[in-house]
């Protein structure tokens, strides 16, 4: 069952999407079920870093993971 909402189509209900170039500067969108309706919901920041480093990865390595020069 495929939802259109927003310019989007989903999967189903409670399947999130990327949105990498939406205006609203929002990375992700789900459409939940509310009432006998549907709500097109948005989240996430546009290129947040938020990857923890893996265990035992050295600060050179993080370093390289998210493209920063020191």
């Amino acid at each position: 069952m495929t939802i259109k909402r927003g310019g989007h189509t989903f999967a189903g209900v409670d399947k999130p999407i990327r949105t990498p170039n939406h205006k609203s500067g929002k990375s992700h969108a789900v459409v939940i079920k509310q009432g006998d309706g549907f709500k097109l919901i948005r989240f996430g920041m546009q290129g947040a870093k938020t990857k923890p480093p893996r265990k035992g990865e050295s600060e050179a390595g993080q370093v390289r993971l998210i493209g920063l020069t020191k």
